[in-house]
C-alpha cells in the first residue's frame, strides 16, 4: 500500500507496479494516515536515537545506537502501535463500506 505521496508516484514506480500487475488503490488521499505499523516503529526509533546525548558521530556509533535503542523499545510500545494501526484500519474499512453502501442504495 502506498499513500500517493510524490515519491510513490514516480514514473519508475508506476511502471514497476504496472509491469508486475500490482493493483493500486485509486484515488488514495495524499499523505493519508500510515497504516503500516513498521513506519511508526521506525519513527519511534528515530526519535529515540535523536534524543541520545551525545549524538552518534560516526556510522559505527549510529549503528550501535540504533541497535541499542531498538532493543530498548518497550514491548508495550510496540503493542500500542500495532493496536492503534489495527483500529485505524477497521475505522477506514467501516467508512469505505458505509460510503459504498450509501452510493449503491442511492
Amino acid at each position: 500500500m502506498q499513500d500517493n505521496a510524490p515519491a510513490h508516484r514516480a514514473r519508475i514506480t508506476n511502471q514497476f507496479l504496472y509491469e508486475n500487475n500490482i493493483p493500486v488503490l485509486h484515488p488514495w488521499p495524499l499523505f493519508s494516515p500510515d497504516l503500516n505499523p513498521i513506519e511508526h516503529l521506525w519513527d519511534l526509533l528515530d526519535r529515540r536515537v535523536r534524543m541520545r546525548q551525545p549524538q552518534p558521530q560516526t556510522l559505527l556509533q549510529l549503528e550501535k545506537a540504533l541497535h541499542e535503542e531498538w532493543d530498548n523499545i518497550p514491548q508495550q510500545s510496540i503493542v500500542v502501535v500495532v493496536v492503534v494501526v489495527v483500529v485505524v484500519v477497521v475505522v477506514v474499512v467501516v467508512v469505505v463500506v458505509v460510503v459504498v453502501v450509501t452510493v449503491v442504495v442511492d
